[in-house]
């Protein structure tokens, strides 16, 4: 079996084959020496054995531009980088721990590139990365702990974001046994079910939209016994579904927005897991130019709401009249090259290559390291709507 520290090497394009110290950190305890490369660095489906079930964060020794290393991917031989240039010995630590992370930061790393929100120790215990970078004063890229909760938890986003003005569908929680009959329920039918600390689509189905008490009694508790938290119930949007990714430079925020739609099945259309698993949705800029805006404000307000800094996605969603809602932020998106919204956003608004998305969403924690932007996240002066740069034709 190949040891994984002689898999990987990371080149800055235009800048040759530099050093870089990577750090690899399981979001589980499996035991395995493989790491599934699946948000920042792309590994190649024709390995021999392919990583599974954890993610990565990479810290640089390098402050410079990171771009090219989507393109990685392994030979027989060592790493091939764009086809061309191989590099076989590569310095990499996995880290399975507390010890591991004290490690890292005895490194001194000018910032981390994080590509999940915390890891479980041998205890059974929940580090949150970016509150334990925080806490030994290492750079990292991304939001703070405190926003990301907002992440896990729809709820409590949702609540931010209304008590700053901005629309979201009316809501409650619920668990098995909450509610007796209809006449107890604070909403009227039809609602949509979903799991208050899922991402990805996860527990969203057809009969996510319940029209009686018998379908909410049902969904409620298929959803209890499967994710262990209570089910965040909405009035039901009926209309149009957009993405939108954010992505901060120099304090100013810049939207680049998708509209997406979910296949029409039985007279509805409902973004599954199981629709973006197979990818049968379809994708498109917003080209006009008013609506456009209106997406963009709304989607920059929420991200400012809810502290973001660096990247992230916010999701958003139409009533039957048309008014624009508040679903919920995606604060460490996908960066499945190919399939995932956020760099698939950025691409069809704005023509950037996954390298140059990669790029971008780094020049927070480049900025920070320089010294140019601190640690504040101030609102931007200048007009949100003008800010869209390149999001739409």
């Amino acid at each position: 079996m190949t040891d994984v520290k002689q898999l990987l090497e990371i080149m800055l394009k235009n800048k040759g084959a530099l050093e870089m110290d990577i750090e690899l950190l399981p979001k589980s305890e499996s035991g395995s020496e493989y790491i599934n490369i699946k948000s920042y660095v792309p590994w190649a489906e024709k390995h021999k054995n392919p990583p599974k079930g954890e993610d990565i964060i990479i810290v640089l020794k390098q402050s410079d531009i990171i771009a090219g290393y989507s393109l990685l991917h392994h030979n027989s031989d060592g790493i091939c980088l764009g086809g061309k240039i191989e590099y076989p010995n590569i310095k990499l630590t996995t880290c399975n721990g507390l010890i591991d992370l004290q490690n890292v930061v005895g490194r001194n790393p000018n910032f981390v590139i994080l590509a999940d929100k915390h890891i479980l120790i041998n205890s059974g215990q929940k580090i949150w990365l970016s509150e334990f970078f925080d806490h030994t004063n290492v750079n990292y890229t991304g939001s703070k702990k405190n926003t990301l909760q907002y992440d896990l938890d729809k709820t409590i986003a949702k609540e931010i974001v209304a008590s700053k003005g901005i629309a979201t569908a009316d809501f409650f929680t619920a668990s098995p046994d909450d509610y007796k009959n209809s006449q107890e329920l604070p909403l009227p039918f039809p609602l949509f079910l979903k799991p208050t600390h899922a991402a990805n689509g996860n527990g969203i189905d057809t009969n996510s939209l319940v029209h009686d008490f018998n379908q909410f009694q049902t969904k409620v508790m298929s959803l209890n016994n499967k994710y262990h938290c209570p089910v965040l119930v909405e009035a039901y949007l009926d209309g149009r579904e957009f993405t939108v990714a954010i992505i901060e430079k120099n304090n100013v925020l810049t939207a680049f927005v998708l509209e997406v739609a979910a296949p029409m099945e039985n007279g509805i259309r409902i973004l599954s897991k199981n629709v973006k698993t197979n990818n049968t949705e379809i994708v498109s800029s917003v080209t006009n130019k008013i609506l456009l805006s209106e997406i963009s404000t709304i989607a920059k307000n929420c991200f400012r709401a809810l502290g973001a800094r660096d990247f992230g996605r916010i999701d958003i969603k139409m009533d039957c009249l048309g008014h624009c809602n508040f679903i919920e932020a995606n604060l460490t998106p996908g960066m499945n090259k190919g399939s995932s919204y956020f760099p698939r956003a950025c691409e069809i608004n704005a023509k950037l290559t996954y390298d140059n998305v990669v790029n971008l969403i780094i020049q927070g924690a480049l900025e920070r390291e320089n010294g140019k932007s601190g640690n504040q996240d101030p609102v931007p002066k200048s007009d949100p709507r003008k800010d869209i740069g390149r999001t739409g034709r």
